[in-house]
């Protein structure tokens, strides 16, 4: 979907009733050949901060009225980080100095 080399974003028109919440998916795929990361989201939350952050949307889904819905997205395999989900722990001493740090 180019036109002279400038990637043209698809839409998908949604018809019918809006997604509930409890509707609302998102999907993260990657691509070990091209190295890329594929996201397709549901959650406007989601969407944005993909956008936000430079990826390049490649089709949106829209209701009738034009709201956006859902978009998909891509990125270079960099773009995605794989965290711990625990906190760092502080150390008795380090507790200690924070808090003399504050008085």
């Amino acid at each position: 979907m180019s036109f002279m080399g400038v990637m043209m974003m698809e839409t998908i028109k949604i018809s019918g009733t809006k997604l509930m919440n409890e509707e609302r998916e998102v999907y993260l795929y990657f691509d070990p050949v091209e190295k890329m990361w594929t996201l397709d989201a549901f959650v406007p939350k989601y969407f944005r901060k993909a956008l936000k952050q430079g990826w390049t949307p490649i089709r949106e889904y829209v209701y009738e009225d034009g709201m956006v819905c859902g978009m998909t997205l891509t990125a270079p395999e960099r773009a995605v980080t794989i965290r711990n989900i625990d906190k760092k722990k502080l150390s008795e001493g380090q507790l200690k100095n924070l808090n003399v740090d504050n008085e």
